[in-house]
Order: structure tokens, then sequence, then C-alpha cells
């Protein structure tokens, strides 16, 4: 089964440089040397639309050697092997063409994402592109050995225990781990006159830590599409890192450009913080911005209703 053409090689090349004597597996061939084998069980809990393409598995000995991988295609797992010994364990979806990996001297993984241009300067600082949908588990300790597997549970969650198996079978909890911004804006004067039109919002993470599940104390700000929802609304849908780890100084702002037939910018900025700090769900974040008067500019030619074009601000990754 050939795993390897997706964009996680990417990663064992260069984020992780393992080398020659580490292992990728795929469900069906086992490793030389691997001789203790053991089931991995995800449970998925009520997370019912999770659909990754595959799922990346990486363990990690306590001696600080490189890791072994193992990628299951799907969202479940399957049988692998392992030698004796002491781990330290993550796993994510391996379908994010979008996310950069990088590894500290702790043996962390964090996901980030790339800079970014739009096309002109907004003045906000720091751009990144949204990240993809994440899914990820991790655990601080698996020990196995020919008669019993060790591990403790999740270290995303409030409480961890640690669970002795003598049926050789790990059952992981992976979760969401970035979130979901929806924004709609309604009650648009003068819409039919734009031509194209882009938003950001500031104060966001710039990535997390697999490991931990813990945001990153950098702030930067997420460049995100608008498209019309009627005559005089448009919407958006965009997945982020959430939060900073520290986000008291950044505030959380909603700028929106719309450029106008007539050559002009506008630009409105609307200030979300608290809206944003107290969501009932940090996962699934919905904002409304109630209403916008845009100076009158001709229509756009053709435009019988609305339907202007996002073309003329194209995000572009500026740092591969």
């Amino acid at each position: 089964m050939a795993l390897f053409k997706r964009a996680y090689l990417l990663f064992l090349a260069s984020a992780l440089a393992l080398p020659e004597t580490s292992c990728i597996f795929n469900d069906l061939e086992p490793c030389e040397d691997a001789n203790i084998g053991f089931s991995i069980t995800n449970n998925w809990g009520t997370d019912t639309s999770a659909d990754p393409e595959g799922m990346a598995y990486l363990f990690f000995y306590d001696s600080g050697c490189e890791p072994w991988r193992f990628d299951f295609p799907g969202k479940e797992a399957g049988r692998i092997s392992l030698p004796e010994g002491s781990y330290s364990f993550i796993m994510f979806n391996d379908d994010t063409a979008s996310i950069d990996f990088v590894s500290d001297e702790n043996e962390h993984i964090f996901a980030t994402t790339k800079n970014v241009t739009i096309g002109f300067d907004p003045h906000i600082g720091e751009l990144r592109s949204s990240p993809d949908m994440m899914w990820a588990d991790a655990s601080i300790l698996v020990k196995l050995d020919p008669n019993c597997l060790e591990y403790t549970t999740s270290e995303y969650a409030k409480k961890i225990d640690l669970i002795h198996n003598a049926d050789m079978n790990m059952i992981t909890n992976p979760q969401q781990i970035v979130a979901r911004y929806t924004l709609l804006i309604n009650h648009i004067e003068n819409l039919s006159g734009v031509a194209c039109m882009k938003g950001l919002l500031s104060g966001m993470a710039s990535g997390i830590n697999l490991n931990t599940n813990t945001h990153s104390e950098k702030a930067v700000s997420i460049p995100f599409d608008l498209s019309v929802a009627a005559d005089s609304a448009v919407c958006s849908e965009f997945l982020t890192f959430g939060l900073p780890g520290s986000p008291a100084s950044e505030p959380n702002d909603i700028l929106l450009f719309f450029k106008l037939s007539d050559g002009n910018i506008i630009k409105y900025d609307f200030d979300k913080t608290e809206e944003i700090r107290n969501a009932s769900d940090p996962l699934n974040v919905q904002l409304t911005i109630d209403s916008i008067h845009l100076p009158y500019a001709p229509p756009i030619e053709g435009n019988s209703g609305f339907a202007p074009s996002v073309a003329g601000w194209t995000t572009v990754v500026v740092n591969y």
C-alpha cells in the first residue's frame, strides 16, 4: 500500500529529518526487528463528522531516538509492531497540505502554517494562512513488553490515567484541535458596486503543540475570503488554531476590505475580542456583523444581482 505520496513525506524528510534507520509502516508490512505486536483503536467519541484521508502514529523512544511512524488510511488504525521499550506518542491526520510540522529539542512537534501576502499591505502585522482541519491525540508514556501494554490516557484530557492492558490494545481519543470560524455580515448597503473583497482576523495563535494541545504564544492574522449569502449579505467560513496561549494583549479584530467598481478601497474594522473569548464553543465560533454602509459606486456591469470576485486579492504563500 503506497501511503508515501501524501504531504506528510515533507514532514518526515525535513521537519524531523529521520535517519535511514527510522521506519515508516503501513498496516501490512511490519518493520525489521519490531518484535512485539499490539493494536491501536481510535475512539472518536461523538465526532461522527471526522473524515481524515489517513492518520499518522508516531512513537518516540524515551532515550531520544528518532520516532517510529505508522500510517493507516482513513480514520481507523490497526495492528503494529515495535521493539520492547518506553515511548511517548502522538497521532494526527496526514492529509494536511497547508500545515508545516516543526520539532524542538524536547521532541515536541508543533503544527503551524506559512506566511502569506494578500496583494496589498493591510498594516496589521504578520499574516499566516488558514490551517487545514486537524485531529490529534498524544500520550506521554507507552510502555511495551511481551506480556503487557501500559500507556497514559490522552494528554489533552483534564485527568490522565495509567492503563494496564494485557490484551495489547491501545485506545486513543483523537479530537479536533483547530477552530472553525463562521462570519455573517448582514444589511450591506450598495453591495452591487463591489468588485472584490477580503477579510482578516487578528490575534490568532500561530500554531499548536501536538504533544500537549497548547497554543503558541505568538499572535498572527488570518486572511479569509468572503462570498455572497444574499443580495445584501456576505459570509465566510475558515479555520484557525484559535487564541494564543496568552491572548490578553492582542485584540481580535475583523478587518474587511471592499474594492469598489470606481477603484476606491473601503476598510472597516470591528472589534470582536469579547465575542470570540466568550464563545460557548471555542472550536466552533460564530460571528455576526449587523450592518455596513458602503459608499455608492456604479454596479458591476452584468451584475443584475451581485457576484463580486475575490480574484483581485489572492492569498499567496511567500516562504516556501
